[in-house]
């Protein structure tokens, strides 16, 4: 594997403070790496394998030597994240050479405008592939001479069909309403507004069987709980003394002109913060979560058609992933995973289009098939000039 190789791994703010009250760490060249997580926040490192595998062995040695039990596990599973990273990077960055040098790559484009850059990729060596997937893995999303361009310009009514964002917003008003909402001794929304917001987002109740839940909590109108821990993340809103406030930033993002930069800042948080595990409960997949803007990339470049949920798990999910997914979460085949953590929130987030598969006869739980939406269009854009930065020119 080459020196100069490079594997990120985004922190919660817990992990960072983790790593700086239990951990001794080493000098990563000239800048301690400590000196890297100073800042309050989540912070993503970008390590070579080495570093990642010698910081794997603090991490693992002040585990062992932790002298609370709760610590413990915390370093443990921080350590597990790395180990998880160690191996999915090593599948896929170290390919025997045997690949193929010739792609047929078209390439997404447009400017969050609906525009479209058709570029055929041909002879692009297998380093340029592999050159670009991990520029796209290690990007920084906000960064304006990066590859990702995310409009912060919709409108309302460009993200009508957006029900995550709508649900977010209702959710922020209703708090914003009240000054504040008591949270309940589990620290969740209280049930009565749980009520409430089934009757200003109808659509998730459509997510409750009521023959089984006679009295609604949060956890049963699992996307109103999700909406919570993506706002609390973003900073939209926060606990404080029992009570979920919504933050001065909100307020100001709420306004119907903001309503593009806050759908933004609720899907770079979604995909880059939260945890994508709380989606199904199976493992956590560092691996998969990193490589979103490679799916991205992929579902721009080829998600015009409809197609099944296999054929954009294998579009989207290199083998070397799906065999990391399959190594790490036997209950968590491919495709499930690529349906619940890609698939189901790009569609809540308007992204994509959803139907029953027309050859399906299943009265009971139907296959279904995607495509790129309109939205999709405007929203996502790669940089051209990024790309044939990286692809080198371009030849008919």
């Amino acid at each position: 594997m080459p020196r100069s190789r490079r594997a990120s791994l985004r922190l919660s703010d817990k992990e960072r403070k983790l790593l700086l009250d239990e951990v001794t760490f080493y000098a990563e060249g000239d800048v301690p790496l400590e000196a890297r997580l100073k800042d309050p926040g989540p912070v993503t490192l970008e390590l070579t394998p080495g570093e990642w595998d010698e910081l794997l062995g603090y991490v693992a040695f002040a585990a062992n030597h932790a002298t609370k039990r709760g610590v413990e596990r915390e370093l443990d599973a921080l350590a597990n994240r790395i180990d998880e990273l160690l191996d999915a990077d090593a599948q896929l960055g170290m390919g025997d050479g045997s690949e193929t040098n010739v792609i047929h790559l078209p390439l997404p484009g447009g400017n969050g405008d609906g525009s479209q850059l058709r570029l055929e990729v041909r002879a692009v060596s297998e380093e340029a592939v592999r050159r670009l997937i991990r520029d796209l893995v290690n990007c920084d999303w906000n960064d304006p001479q990066g590859p990702l361009r995310l409009a912060d310009d919709l409108t309302l009514a460009d993200l009508a069909d957006a029900p995550f964002l709508l649900c977010c917003r209702e959710m922020l008003h209703a708090i914003d309403e009240r000054r504040e909402v008591k949270t309940t001794d589990a620290g969740n929304l209280p049930r009565a507004f749980v009520r409430e917001m089934l009757g200003r987002v109808p659509w998730l109740a459509d997510q409750i069987d009521f023959r089984y839940h006679k009295v609604i909590n949060e956890l049963d109108a699992y996307d109103l709980r999700t909406a919570r821990d993506v706002c609390s993340i973003a900073r939209l809103m926060r606990r404080y003394r029992g009570a979920f406030r919504v933050t001065r930033a909100a307020r100001e993002l709420l306004a119907e002109d903001k309503v593009g930069s806050l759908y933004r800042l609720l899907f770079t948080t979604f995909f880059t913060e939260f945890n994508l595990a709380m989606l199904d409960r199976m493992p956590e997949m560092p691996f998969l979560q990193n490589g979103i803007a490679v799916t991205l990339f992929c579902l721009g470049a080829q998600g015009d058609e409809w197609q099944t949920v296999q054929e954009l798990t294998d579009l989207m999910l290199p083998p070397a992933v799906q065999k990391a997914i399959l190594a790490g979460a036997p209950a968590g085949e491919p495709r499930r995973v690529a349906k619940t953590r890609i698939l189901r929130p790009l569609r809540k987030f308007g992204l994509l289009e959803e139907r029953p598969s027309p050859t399906d006869t299943s009265p009971f739980c139907p296959d279904l098939e995607y495509r790129k939406s309109e939205l999709f269009h405007r929203f996502v854009g790669l940089s051209p000039q990024w790309l044939l930065d990286r692809c080198g020119p371009q030849r008919d």
